[in-house]
């Protein structure tokens, strides 16, 4: 189970760990803890680039772009694990994309 200041060092991190990606971080974020599970929602990450290429293209533009996103969220995944050491063994189960709404949920494991 995480702290209390495992999980602020826990909100930080994930919002630096997009800022480092996207140069900003998002416009929100929050995490839903269960016993060996937690949800990461995150809103506002998309540029207006982006923005402008999911509602002129849609779902070809999200085809295109899911795979890329799904291996910097693995890293990202990895790179939370290091920050706490190991000691949570945090691991990526699932990420539900949200590119119309510009909402991401991540769903990890941990012990």
């Amino acid at each position: 189970m995480f702290t209390e200041e495992e999980k602020k060092l826990l909100l930080k991190s994930v919002s630096g760990l997009i800022k480092g990606y996207r140069g900003v971080g998002p416009q929100s974020h929050y995490i839903k803890y269960d016993d060996h599970e937690m949800q990461v929602i995150v809103k506002g990450t998309l540029t207006p680039v982006e923005r402008y290429m999911v509602q002129t293209f849609g779902q070809e533009y999200i085809d295109a772009i899911h795979k890329f996103y799904f291996i910097t969220v693995a890293e990202s995944i990895k790179k939370l694990d290091q920050i706490f050491q190991g000691k949570h063994q945090m691991e990526l189960l699932a990420w539900e994309p949200d590119f119309l709404n510009d909402q991401v949920t991540y769903k990890i494991k941990h012990n």
